[in-house]
């Protein structure tokens, strides 16, 4: 398969981490930013339009293309958030942001490209599910150089994962098995 990539390109990889079942019990009188949940990716445009609101400092910021960590890949599911703005992510949902200037337009289309292959990668019988690591081996070995960020990170803070690269930084490990549900 030819993928629309530059070689290396850097992506950090942001785990959603608010619970829907917890969204209720967040305190959201100061600042508050858009939930969102795997549900919303269907009808996503761009931009994270929901009712559902939670801390701000919880947030996430864009741009990123939404990929979901639980459930099944689907090409609906799979898509771009172009606005700058932050976004509180459910721990169902995983980011993709460029560390590097590289096309979000071209990201999504080497997920879409092989979709199948991405969609072999989620384990586990009742509700099938995507692990920080599965999910940066199945990048890494599609050419691109990944790294993981906690979720109300600002972007480039990520913390870089063992394997090689990713703008002349070497990589950290990290401490987690291939299919540990943690992750």
């Amino acid at each position: 398969l030819n993928f629309p990539v530059q070689p290396h390109a850097c992506l950090e990889v942001v785990r959603g981490r608010v619970p829907v079942h917890q969204l209720s019990q967040l305190p959201t009188q100061d600042q508050s930013a858009p939930f969102l949940h795997t549900r919303d990716l269907g009808s996503l445009v761009g931009r994270v339009e929901t009712n559902a609101q939670a801390p701000a400092r919880l947030a996430t910021k864009g741009p990123f293309v939404t990929v979901p960590r639980v459930g099944r890949a689907l090409e609906g599911h799979i898509k771009i958030v172009s606005s700058p703005e932050s976004v509180v992510l459910s721990d169902c949902i995983f980011a993709l942001r460029s560390a590097d200037g590289t096309d979000l337009t071209s990201v999504r289309m080497s997920l879409l490209a092989d979709l199948g292959s991405l969609q072999a990668e989620y384990v586990g019988g009742c509700a099938p599910y995507l692990t920080i690591r599965r999910l940066v081996d199945y990048l890494s070995a599609r050419g691109f150089c990944c790294h993981h960020v906690p979720a109300s990170s600002e972007p480039g803070q990520g913390l870089h994962l063992a394997g090689s690269r990713c703008g002349g930084r070497p990589r950290m490990e990290v401490q987690a098995s291939r299919d540990s549900a943690s992750g």
